[in-house]
């Protein structure tokens, strides 16, 4: 693939997965945890952040390993 195509891929994967990582986040209570409200919510959104990012990160090099292996067998 291209490189623009790749990116434009990851960018839109990044969004997609961050929204869902805020989403699951929000069934977590932190603030029965943290005395703050708005220190739950900024974990929340920090967190949401961190993990749909990381998540993208694996699929796209999910990605890039199986375009690695298919130029290896050709």
């Amino acid at each position: 693939m291209t490189s623009g195509i790749v990116a434009l891929l990851q960018i839109g994967l990044e969004i997609i997965l961050i929204y869902v990582a805020f989403l699951l986040m929000n069934a977590i209570p932190f603030e029965r945890v943290i005395a703050k409200a708005n220190y739950a919510q900024m974990l929340k959104i920090f967190l949401a952040i961190i993990i749909g990012y990381l998540v993208s990160l694996f699929f796209i090099n999910f990605v890039e390993q199986v375009q690695a292996l298919r130029g290896l067998v050709n």
